[in-house]
């Protein structure tokens, strides 16, 4: 079938007013001339589409956008930096609407849904028209998305003006939507199940942990909130997914177009987690989780916290195991264990590294950079390593995945200290957050800014903490004791032999506690 002659067909179609079915990059489509008010309401009449829904649009180019979409402004200029980033794909950005657009196509709202395709099918139809389509899902309203040109031939052959079944065919995942504002830039739907994702793990969590009787699991499901702190069932309870996991998953997604196979190895990192946020309440004196309820060493003590600890990373070594339930053979569930362990033995040595800056005044960027890629890029970059591992991909895959994996970990700190300090709870550099916050990299950032100014005050706040400690040990007071060989001034032995002294006294130094710097008098 020629590529060419089918375009000019189905082209000359949408300019008449026809609708047309089409192959795109996430799902089959319905494609008309979005900007004709008649092609349009046959499209709502094709699907039986409620009118209060509106249809989003595909375009070939930002001038496309700028057909139907303000673009103009700081808000225009956010929206094509996102699309220069991630277009072509299956990224949708709801936009701002232009007045001309027909109210039809936005169900009477003041924004519209846009798209550029990575699909040469409607890529080519909107370049040809020189005007954007309409890409809804072609498919009855309320329905499943139509899998394959036989079903979509049966569903809606009858009609549609013509269907175009030039490949690729569709990968069937509906497209992320974000929407782009004063604001800035909102998640609106992620493309990527991520409830399927979250009741796979769970699932596999509570097959874990099953019928284990004994106050240690009942801390563990408390933690996992399935249960309150006398063992009764939570109401409503659901195991978060958190980002790790989701990257085990959504890596074994992208490389088998299955991520089933790596449910255990998402758990094990879940635990993993888990485990790390445990120990880390103690450490941090955290008194509530992240979520309404106290942490464990707050309600059963330290030392069981730490020991629930240790058990949330025996049970994930365990989840491994499970990998040859599924057909691993047994080298690369060998390599998953291995991968695991390094991965947490390398956090500790980040932790420490975190832990040590605390004392340190000024630390260099490239040391904080280097702490958090062990700290917080070890597990993410195992948990993509083990999405690839779990479904048997090539060691370069898989290596590819934990660089991925440790970049993003590394860009999730760096974002969180960002939210530290500006985030909704935070205001910026002030001395509660400077003195309460580990070494984030805007501090380091303003400790080693070329403005005195900035200097000056972030130092003044860390000296005052100093100064206030050392006056709590009582250094001060230490320091102005008379002193031994100053006040008293014995008389030395062979005292008559000694050169006569023209000069200062003899320089002393003076060993205090370790919560001051070092004291020299003379």
């Amino acid at each position: 079938m020629d590529f060419d002659a089918e375009i000019a067909r189905a082209s000359d179609l949408i300019a008449g007013g026809g609708v047309v079915a089409i192959p795109t990059d996430t799902l089959y489509g319905l494609a008309a001339d979005a900007t004709n008010p008649e092609a349009v309401e046959k499209v709502f009449d094709i699907k039986g589409r409620p009118f209060d829904m509106a249809l989003p649009v595909l375009v070939s180019s930002w001038d496309q956008v700028d057909q139907v979409a303000l673009v103009d402004g700081p808000v225009g200029e956010m929206a094509e930096r996102v699309a220069i980033k991630f277009w072509p794909g299956s990224l949708t950005l709801v936009l701002p609407v232009k007045a001309s657009v027909p109210q039809r196509l936005t169900a009477g709202r003041d924004t519209i849904a846009v798209r550029m395709p990575n699909h040469r099918v409607p890529l080519a139809l909107a370049s040809r028209l020189r005007t954007p389509i309409t890409g809804t899902s072609a498919n009855p309203s309320g329905q499943a998305d139509i899998a394959g040109v036989d079903e979509l031939r049966r569903s809606l052959g009858r009609l549609v003006d013509g269907i175009i079944t030039l490949g690729p065919n569709p990968l069937g995942i509906a497209s992320t939507i974000v929407a782009v504002s004063h604001n800035g830039v909102e998640l609106i739907r992620p493309a990527i199940p991520y409830e399927a994702y979250r009741q796979a793990v769970d699932a596999e969590l509570r097959d874990l942990l099953g019928d284990r009787a004994g106050m240690l699991y009942d801390i563990l499901r408390y933690h996992l909130g399935w249960v309150d702190e006398r063992g009764n069932p939570a109401p409503g309870a659901a195991t978060p997914l958190h980002a790790h996991a989701f990257m085990t998953l959504s890596v074994a997604d992208a490389v088998r177009g299955d991520f089933t196979g790596a449910v255990s190895a998402a758990a094990a990192v879940e635990m993993v987690y888990n485990f790390v946020l445990v120990h880390g309440d103690v450490q941090a004196g955290r008194v509530d989780q992240r979520s309404d309820r106290p942490s464990i060493w707050w309600v059963w003590g330290p030392s069981q916290a730490i020991n629930a600890g240790d058990g949330l990373h025996a049970l994930a070594r365990s989840l491994l195991m499970r990998l040859r339930d599924v057909g691993l053979p047994a080298e690369d569930v060998l390599e998953a264990l291995r991968s695991l362990d390094q991965a947490c033995l390398t956090l500790c040595e980040g932790q420490y590294m975190d832990l040590s800056y605390q004392d340190q005044l000024m630390v260099s960027e490239s040391d904080y950079f280097d702490m958090i890629a062990r700290k917080s890029g070890s597990i993410a970059g195992c948990a993509a390593q083990l999405g690839a591992v779990a479904v048997g991909v090539d060691g370069e895959t898989a290596a590819a995945a934990k660089l991925w994996g440790t970049n993003l970990g590394m860009a999730l700190q760096i974002r969180q200290d960002i939210a530290d300090l500006w985030g909704h709870s935070g205001d910026g550099f002030t001395a509660s957050n400077v003195l309460n916050k580990k070494k984030s990299l805007p501090l380091i950032h303003g400790l080693g800014s070329t403005a005195t100014s900035v200097k000056r005050e972030l130092g003044g706040i860390y000296m005052k903490r100093v100064l206030e400690a050392a006056e709590r040990a009582g250094s001060w007071r230490f320091s102005t004791m008379p002193g031994p060989g100053l006040t008293q001034n014995p008389k030395p032995r062979n005292w008559s032999k000694q050169p006569v002294r023209t000069s200062a006294p003899p320089r002393v130094e003076w060993r205090v506690p370790r919560q001051c710097t070092r004291l020299r008098i003379g």
